[in-house]
């Protein structure tokens, strides 16, 4: 137990450093307004990022420290927790979901469309996908808002366990989210298989120089997809081997895998987008390049400065 929580730490903290990284990169190039990073794109992975890394933190507290036995007497003295805090937990991965989808259908609009993205993937319907992301999936979130949450622990009391003291709205709840990812990701399949199938044709025609611009995004959007597909499943497998036909050792499998594919649905996608996309690669390199010259200059800048001043001292 303590090697599984040393490497999912290790993991953790490794993507998060990266993921962070890449996102204050994005975050800067927007704010610049460069062109190589279009915002109806960019703009929109950066929002899903944001709330990746809000999901992350909202998990360390509701599952992760408490399964790795970090904190346990804070956590006895606290005994109830705010019920919200709870579905937010559920509600995020939805909206994560539903903020892929947004990507995918904007690889799809580029693909399918390439002269008339801009009037389609206008304002409205970016508004329209957003007001679909946080609203669908916003009743975990009304169920959970005024209910209680408790802390307690398994029947050999090694681990804590966070839970709400309503258990039906606690497995509706899950069971809604559950159904919320596979709305997002069935809807992701069918813009993905079709972007898919409009690139293979792009191959075959003569459109290579828009097919080599649009296919290291389309990748990285199709990687995104499978995240939620393998969330899915150790989703599933958790709620019927926990929930329906309670199996212990199946359901301590998917308990454990279920961080790993958290973190790939939210810690991955920024060494992913380096992988696939060789202009992100190269100027995130020659950003955090000059950045450090500039920090290495500075400082030996300073150095005679400090050593005159001192002399004068003297």
């Amino acid at each position: 137990m303590i090697a599984y929580n040393l490497i999912l730490i290790c993991i953790d903290l490794l993507l998060l450093f990266l993921s962070i990284t890449v996102y204050l990169f994005l975050l800067w190039k927007l704010i610049r307004k460069d062109p190589d990073f279009p915002i109806k794109f960019y703009g929109i992975l950066v929002i899903n990022n944001t709330f990746e890394f809000i999901f992350i933190i909202t998990e360390y507290f509701i599952v992760r420290l408490p399964f790795f036995n970090v904190l346990n007497e804070w956590y006895i003295n606290m005994k109830t927790f705010p019920g919200m805090l709870y579905g937010l937990s559920v509600y995020l991965p939805c909206i994560i979901g539903f903020g892929h989808l947004t990507q995918v259908i904007n690889r799809f609009v580029i693909i399918k469309f390439p002269l008339s993205f801009d009037k389609i993937f206008n304002k409205w319907l970016i508004g329209g996908l957003f007001v679909l992301q946080f609203s669908f999936p916003s009743v975990i979130m009304l169920w959970c808002w005024n209910e209680t949450g408790v802390v307690s622990f398994v029947e050999d009391d090694s681990t804590t366990i966070l839970e709400l003291q309503n258990y039906k709205k606690q497995y509706n709840s899950i069971i809604f989210g559950i159904c919320s990812i596979i709305v997002s990701c069935a809807a992701c399949c069918f813009f993905g298989i079709w972007s898919f199938i409009l690139v293979v044709k792009m191959r075959q025609g003569n459109n290579a120089t828009q097919l080599r611009r649009e296919i290291n995004l389309f990748v990285f959007v199709s990687f995104e997809i499978l995240a939620q597909i393998l969330l899915i499943i150790a989703a599933v497998i958790q709620v019927v081997s926990g929930y329906l036909t309670y199996n212990p050792s199946v359901y301590n499998i998917a308990l454990h895998l279920y961080p790993f594919c958290e973190d790939l649905l939210c810690l991955v996608n920024g060494l992913i987008l380096l992988i696939t996309c060789q202009t992100v690669r190269t100027r995130y390199i020659a950003f955090y390049k000059k950045l450090l010259l500039c920090n290495r200059f500075s400082s030996k800048k300073a150095k005679p400065a400090a050593q005159l001043s001192s002399n004068r001292i003297k």
